[in-house]
């Protein structure tokens, strides 16, 4: 059997969408306290589907999703063992959350995603490109922007704001569709 060319697999990675519009359900496995938060994007209008201080469960996955994206745990060289260990739990919460539904499911590193960015510029630059239809129609946005403008705000400080993981999933889901609107690859698949 011939091996598959770097061409190839790269075409494998592409999502074409077969209608429009496409429903993308992004999440971030969270992290902080235990929670899992979920971006979903449809159409230029943004909802936030989980309590963003609470757990997420495998059923709120949605399962009429065309696509789905989640930020995969990744373990980097040197990290403490026990953040190594919190990464593993984190893949296990991931796998149970995505592992029920038939949408094709793509697993981005957050290096890929986002760069070497901290959570505190990129929360700056995500929201602030955001159009006001758009960010007004995220609950509580407005506070959390007010947060992270402050002078004081710190790396740690937004890490732990109970806001910080479902803002990382809707920035995924943006990325996502500037990704298909481009015709480029999105990750792996499992």
């Amino acid at each position: 059997m011939p091996r598959a060319s770097r061409t190839d697999i790269r075409q494998d990675h592409i999502f074409r969408p077969t209608k429009w519009p496409v429903q993308i359900q992004a999440i971030d496995p969270g992290g902080t306290f235990g929670r899992s938060d979920i971006g979903y994007f449809e159409t230029g209008r943004i909802d936030i589907l989980a309590c963003v201080a609470g757990t997420i469960q495998s059923s709120d996955v949605a399962r009429t999703a065309d696509l789905i994206v989640a930020e995969r745990p990744t373990i980097y060289p040197g990290q403490p063992a026990g953040k190594a260990n919190d990464q593993i739990t984190l893949a296990i919460r991931l796998g149970v959350l995505t592992g029920h539904t038939a949408a094709p499911t793509y697993y981005v590193e957050p290096r890929t995603w986002k760069g070497q960015v901290g959570k505190l510029m990129h929360h700056r630059r995500f929201i602030s490109r955001l159009s006001r239809e758009q960010f007004d129609a995220v609950p509580g946005l407005d506070l959390y922007w007010n947060f992270i403008q402050q002078d004081c705000c710190t790396e740690d400080a937004v890490r732990r704001h109970p806001t910080s993981n479902a803002i990382d999933s809707l920035a995924l889901a943006f990325w996502t569709v500037f990704r298909i609107r481009d015709g480029l690859s999105l990750g792996r698949t499992l």
